[in-house]
């Protein structure tokens, strides 16, 4: 008989109802994390795991491919995959050197290969993502904010400690394999909330301390009482009883649309709000939020492919779009989920915010605020990008001095970005754009620079200033 300890702690955390079915990743965090370890498990129970049948591969070398998927999950679970590789060596225990040179070759095959890919696509070392975000930045004040704001808030400190002194004493007598393969993914969890905190967190309440947490909690997920039964009987009745509790707690923002001081949101009652349905799946039902709305006025022009530039909720008067652009109906926005679905696929999409666009993700970052919405494209750099030069009169009133600025600005948009249409995929296209992507760093400078210089600057407060960060 076995007490699932671990899992009731996880499964009792509000943020894993949210996330399990919110459309993001986090199916396929569990799914890889889960199963890699299950898999360690069973290739430390079973001695055939190692075994080859002809040419074809063993079962440590498909689990060595499988570890090796955890960057393509996440970037950042190549901390996962890291660890899991040295638990893959505990259970295989080559040899020597040359004999872990082969499951170290079959994990990194794939992420390399991709990594070949993106860089002879995009022209760029690290997803866009990465640049938008900022991750190369240290932020540790408020990724400290962000973890607690779900360790404290569902008093997590209380099973972590009673389920770690519960594997210790089921560890008791065990062989150093057994040891390693279960201190391994709570050192990955440990890690990767580190790294959580170093970047500054998410806005999102909960979301990225939840991988750590699952990795944590693995070894302890399920527990048998045919050791330890009293302790493990003892702590799976305190855990049941926290997880009750715990249960029914929540962050002071929950259940509203407002941001915490440290701009975490409770993202699930936010569109749920915005759209005004309890339980929003379809874009049918999203279709009282003002994304949906602007989404579905971008549409229209994009059916027809008119030559236009719109801004979100409004336009410049219809601004002529370029001639030639692969998509000529084009909107800015600032969040492009809904808009962008609504708006269909022959409307292109800018987004603001930089996660989706290879230019307003490399603006420099002057000042800190809220974590993934700290850059925003001002209006020249769209004009400079896909519209014809406009008269004063088409220009918004919020960018009064766009056209005095657009030279400089359009001096500084980098080449290639695709706008005006896409060259075929030669070898040479790729080997070139592969060798771009080196030199993205000197033209991001560039850009930034630009920005940095007034070429991005808002008619508005920043969001720090106007929520009490500076």
């Amino acid at each position: 008989m076995v007490l699932p300890v671990g899992a009731l702690a996880f499964v009792a955390l509000p943020p894993t109802w949210d996330y399990a079915t919110s459309g993001l990743e986090t199916g396929l965090w569990f799914t890889w994390l889960g199963g890699v370890f299950l898999a360690l498990v069973a290739a430390e129970r079973s001695g055939t795991w190692a075994r080859r049948r002809g040419r074809r591969p063993s079962r440590l070398d498909l689990l060595a491919v499988a570890i090796g998927l955890g960057p393509l999950v996440r970037p950042d679970f190549a901390i996962f995959s890291a660890v899991f590789f040295v638990a893959l060596l505990v259970v295989q225990r080559p040899e020597s050197i040359r004999f872990a040179l082969r499951p170290f070759l079959l994990m990194v095959a794939i992420p390399v290969a991709y990594q070949v890919f993106r860089m002879g696509y995009f022209a760029a070392l690290v997803p866009n993502t990465a640049l938008a975000k900022e991750a190369g930045l240290s932020r540790w004040g408020q990724g400290a904010a962000y973890a607690w704001d779900t360790l404290g808030t569902y008093w997590l400190l209380i099973p972590l400690a009673l389920l770690g002194a519960l594997l210790a004493l089921h560890l008791r007598g065990r062989s150093r394999t057994d040891l390693l393969l279960a201190l391994l993914p709570p050192l990955g969890g440990a890690l990767h909330i580190v790294y959580v905190m170093r970047v500054g967190g998410d806005f999102m309440h909960g979301r990225l301390v939840l991988p750590g947490l699952f990795a944590l909690l693995m070894p302890v997920a399920a527990l048998p009482l045919t050791r330890e039964r009293t302790a493990t009987t003892l702590a799976a009745a305190a855990v049941a009883i926290w997880a009750i509790v715990a249960a029914t707690l929540r962050p002071p923002y929950a259940d509203t649309v407002d941001f915490s001081d440290r701009g975490f949101a409770d993202e699930s009652a936010y569109y749920r709000l915005k759209a005004r349905n309890n339980n929003p799946v379809t874009l049918e039902d999203y279709r009282k939020a003002d994304w949906t709305k602007d989404g579905v006025k971008a549409r229209r022009p994009g059916e027809r492919h008119e030559p236009v530039v719109l801004d979100e909720g409004k336009n410049f008067s219809k601004l002529p779009s370029q001639p030639g652009v692969l998509q000529p109906t084009v909107v800015l926005a600032r969040s492009i989920g809904l808009l962008g679905y609504a708006a269909g696929r022959e409307v292109h999409v800018v987004d603001r915010r930089g996660l989706g666009d290879p230019v307003a993700a490399r603006l420099r970052l002057d000042q800190r605020g809220r974590p993934g919405h700290e850059k925003m494209l001002d209006y020249t750099w769209t004009i400079a990008r896909f519209s014809s030069t406009p008269r004063p009169a088409d220009v918004d009133p919020d960018c009064s001095d766009c056209l005095e600025r657009l030279p400089e600005v359009t001096a500084q948009v980098p080449g290639g970005i695709g706008v005006k249409g896409r060259e075929n995929r030669t070898p040479d296209r790729h080997l070139r754009s592969a060798a771009a992507a080196f030199t993205e760093s000197d033209r991001t400078v560039a850009v930034r620079r630009a920005v940095g210089g007034g070429a991005c600057r808002e008619r508005q407060p920043s969001w720090p200033e106007r929520n009490g960060f500076l």
